[in-house]
């Protein structure tokens, strides 16, 4: 069955980037066949989700001059969808200009319902921080919401970087936005606040070594702390995939472990 994985957010800085390049690793771990997709106008090569060389990732600008969809540029995307048995794209929609674009996309040409009907699953992910975009991101979440909520499937990411998801003393789950629109939700994700002196330093040091954080705990650039703690973000976000979308732990097949038990 094929799967479109769509990372929306209108509000930028907020860590749509991180989500897509975490969901494609849990994927491409999974042996899934996958590809990236980043249409995040605003981001340079350097923020991009391109920026990543060990999973499979494509940059297309997909807007015209009056910051539409180009229809010709994204159609082949859902093309490929409806024609592959077993393909999974995970899309980094962008900000700004990009996220109305593509919102704006989806809802006129019934995308989703499309895509439903010729059996794809579609999931939105979106991103909530704390702090001062704690209420424009759950205003992104609620318009989504309101918007696919009966096509798409959705997840939340609970990003605590900037800290807790918190209002009024309340956690996100009690928020009357969340509570108003709970049929809709999947599920959630934590991406759990850490030290920003060395876990950030050293998620950061993954993503401008263009590496994914298996790809990052594999090579020999990186010191043993690094890779531990690179460890214990990646193996929290993957139990956490894994009990949300049920998935099969990998096939190992006896000469993948032996390989892996000589390295």
């Amino acid at each position: 069955m094929c799967t479109l994985h769509l990372i929306l957010n209108a509000k930028g800085g907020i860590g749509k980037t991180l989500v897509s390049s975490l969901i494609l690793d849990w994927l491409q771990s999974n042996g899934k066949f996958v590809q990236g997709i980043d249409i995040d106008s605003a981001n340079t090569v350097d923020g991009s989700l391109k920026k990543y060389t060990d999973i499979p990732v494509k940059r297309l600008d997909v807007l015209d001059g009056f910051g539409n969809v180009d229809q010709s540029k994204i159609d082949p995307i859902i093309l490929e969808l409806t024609d592959n048995e077993d393909i999974t794209i995970v899309v980094d929609a962008g900000a700004s200009t990009s996220y109305s674009a593509v919102c704006n996309y989806l809802l006129e040409s019934s995308i989703i319902d499309v895509l439903k009907e010729n059996g794809t699953d579609v999931y939105m992910h979106t991103v909530i921080l704390a702090g001062d975009l704690l209420e424009g991101t759950m205003e992104t979440f609620a318009w989504l919401a309101d918007h696919f909520s009966g096509s798409a499937k959705f997840v939340a990411w609970l990003n605590e970087r900037d800290g807790k998801i918190e209002r009024n003393g309340k956690t996100f789950a009690d928020f009357r936005a969340v509570q108003e629109r709970q049929q809709g939700l999947f599920g959630t994700i934590v991406l759990e606040q850490r030290n920003p002196s060395t876990f950030g330093r050293d998620l950061k040091m993954a993503r401008d070594h263009g590496l994914s954080l298996t790809g990052a705990m594999a090579a020999p650039s990186f010191a043993i702390v690094n890779k531990q703690r690179l460890k214990t973000i990646r193996n929290g976000v993957f139990e956490q995939l894994d009990r949300l979308f049920a998935a099969p732990a990998p096939v190992v097949t006896r000469a993948k472990a032996k390989k892996e038990s000589a390295a």
